[in-house]
């Protein structure tokens, strides 16, 4: 066999490692710009820059709150995102509190992410979210991981861009105005959001919802299924499902559990959105913080959570759970939000939606 070798062009450094480079950008030039990251939603979205010294600030602030949480040198932690800004963030701050980052591609199954999360021992996982149905998908893969790996003590549940969730896919949505009824999805649609949901409120971990901004209709409902919920200033929460002919059935017990009745009937018969402030004087969600803030508080509470014993912590869940059971099973729930989509007034309501027109039961002005 023939072998060839050349001299190194570049000498390799025997010291030091990637983050000695975010430290040294920050001194060097604070004011460089470093990465530039979506801001705002709908027609005000636009780049907001980053520049190194805010950079390292963030970087630090997760990794703080990593290190609150109970991370600790050489601990696994688990990874998993498309590749966008905040994955680079969570990466360089897991590095600087001193873990390994355990990275999983989105597309792996529940199997894959169970397989990688326990061969690696990993002790915490970062997540994204997703659309409508990958959403659902891929929330049940993560969480049904979870719910049996004994290294993870609490869930946070965050999600990407300026937008938390938005609810259904709005594509696919319209897309179910086009199949005959005996063949429409959305029974089957309607049935697996009611056990995400369900999976998520029975889970004998805690769960915090780490709300960065809009939650609307499924997206508010996965905020209350969680034990605890934060939220940005920016952040919003809302119904809006009977504007287009649509029922929210699944979400009202788990709502009234949070804001009572009367809060619950403004929200599900108007459909009108409330900002975080109204959000939190309700009882929709604990605390509002400042977004650079968002996510090192969310692993400062899951580090409160974790002090509690496992085996006490899920029977405290268990009699939270009897104790406000709700009169309607998860079937039952399903059904009563899947029937109305086959009706004629939402199909109306859905197409005047997508053509930008009002619904045919508003009076002409």
């Amino acid at each position: 066999m023939r072998e060839y070798s050349s001299p190194l062009n570049v000498d390799i450094p025997t010291v030091g490692n990637l983050t000695d480079y975010v430290v040294t950008n920050a001194a060097d030039a604070a004011d460089a710009v470093v990465f530039s990251r979506r801001s705002g939603d709908g027609p005000d979205q636009g780049w907001r820059d980053v520049t190194a010294a805010e950079f390292l600030a963030e970087v630090r602030g997760v990794a703080k709150g990593l290190v609150a949480a109970g991370i600790q040198v050489g601990d696994r932690v688990g990874l998993i995102s498309k590749t966008r800004y905040e994955w680079t963030l969570v990466d360089y701050a897991i590095w600087f509190a001193g873990a390994v980052t355990v990275p999983i591609y989105e597309t792996s199954s529940a199997d894959q992410v169970e397989w990688i999360l326990s061969d690696s021992g990993a002790v915490a996982v970062v997540a994204d979210g997703a659309s409508h149905t990958a959403l659902i998908a891929e929330l049940r893969s993560v969480i049904e991981g979870m719910r049996d790996n004994n290294q993870i003590r609490t869930v946070i549940l965050a999600a990407r861009g300026p937008v938390f969730c938005a609810g259904m896919d709005l594509g696919e949505l319209q897309e179910s105005l086009n199949s005959p009824k005996e063949q429409s999805p959305v029974w089957n649609d309607a049935l697996q959001l009611a056990q995400l949901y369900d999976l998520i409120y029975t889970l004998p971990k805690p769960t915090i919802a780490a709300v960065q901004g809009p939650a609307v209709a499924g997206g508010a409902g996965l905020v209350s299924v969680c034990d605890l919920a934060i939220a940005a200033p920016a952040a919003n929460f809302g119904y809006p499902e009977v504007r287009r002919g649509l029922v929210a059935a699944m979400v009202m017990p788990h709502l009234l559990r949070h804001v009572g009745e009367r809060m619950a009937r403004y929200l599900l018969l108007t459909g009108e959105l409330i900002d975080a402030q109204t959000a939190q004087a309700a009882g929709l969600i604990n605390e509002i913080i400042d977004p650079v803030n968002l996510m090192p508080r969310a692993l400062t509470l899951a580090t409160s959570l974790a002090a509690g014993g496992p085996r006490a912590l899920a029977k405290t869940k268990d009699f939270l759970h009897l104790f406000s059971r709700q009169a309607v099973s998860v079937d039952e729930a399903a059904q009563g939000s899947a029937e109305p989509r086959l009706t004629d007034e939402c199909q109306q309501g859905l197409r005047a939606f997508f053509a930008k027109q009002a619904p045919p039961w508003l009076p002409a002005s």
